[in-house]
């Protein structure tokens, strides 16, 4: 089976707290199986005081599988966390991740002079 990776920028929405994000990457053809693999991130507080001690930063990749009857797309949802000690701060930002999937092999058209093959 052939491999495809897709690379997928998320953007991440303003607000406070732990921020779950669903998102969903579409192939040319049936996804057998993929795994999603985090390329980076950026996050930034929002407002006038920006000047923080980050206490945690969190980022979480939950695959949700295939969602019939689209069977060329892998959904999946990102679970963020970026906060100080008082975690009351609005905060943004973007996920990059790649998606890496084995797909089904598409045959190629019949036309003239060319044979189906297997």
């Amino acid at each position: 089976m052939p491999m495809q990776f897709k690379k997928k920028v998320i953007p991440i929405p303003g607000g406070r707290g732990a921020k779950t994000v669903p998102a969903s990457v579409r192939f040319d053809s049936r996804v057998i199986s993929s795994e999603i693999v985090l390329g980076g991130f950026k996050f930034n507080f929002r407002g006038a005081d920006t000047d923080h001690h980050i206490d945690e930063i969190e980022i979480g990749i939950v695959r949700l599988g295939q969602s019939p009857p689209d069977v060329n797309a892998v959904i999946f949802q990102l679970e963020c966390r970026y906060q100080d000690r008082n975690a009351d701060d609005d905060w943004d930002g973007r996920v990059d991740v790649v998606v890496v999937a084995d797909v089904e092999l598409q045959s190629p058209p019949i036309g003239p002079g060319r044979l189906p093959t297997g």
